[in-house]
């Protein structure tokens, strides 16, 4: 069973907060659970694009775009998390450093940009590709919350297990 994404920490939270305010700055622990909250996010999307393609019917048009808008609110998120870690490890840099790394995974890993390739092809690829890279944005946000908690518990989506 899927989690509901209303239990989603809203990361506007640690966004408007100020930068020296510790009652409002993300934690490691925020940040994995927010990561989290990503990764089943992603799972769905993963069902979802699964059982739109699967069909011997294509995918109309609106469940299509449906799909594309839920990446891009991926997208969002994942580019609000990384603000969010950039100016968390500031704040705080002595304890900030896993903060700063998972931020760099983000970055370095390209994550943002493959949801944004998977929204693009979405219908253009064979199945077994978009599966590849919908379950290679998942390893992505995996590697980010290793760099903050080494010992988080990975999310494994049920049909993909």
């Amino acid at each position: 069973m899927f989690r509901s994404a209303s239990r989603v920490t809203p990361l506007f939270v640690f966004l408007v907060a100020p930068i020296g305010a510790t009652s409002q700055t993300l934690t490691a622990e925020a940040a994995d659970h927010s990561l989290e909250e990503i990764q089943w996010r992603q799972c769905e999307l993963n069902r979802d694009i699964r059982e739109a393609l699967s069909f011997s019917a294509p995918a109309s048009e609106e469940e299509l775009q449906a799909l594309r808008d839920r990446k891009d609110a991926l997208h969002e998120e994942i580019a609000r998390l990384e603000t969010a870690l950039d100016v968390a490890a500031r704040a705080e840099p002595a304890a900030g450093m896993p903060l700063a790394q998972a931020a760099a995974r983000i970055r370095e890993s390209q994550l943002k940009e493959a949801v944004l390739y998977s929204r693009g092809t979405l219908d253009q690829w064979d199945f077994g590709s978009i599966e590849r890279i919908e379950q290679l944005i998942l390893d992505r946000l995996q590697a980010v919350r290793d760099e903050l908690v080494q010992s988080g518990t990975p999310v494994t989506c049920p049909e993909l297990s």
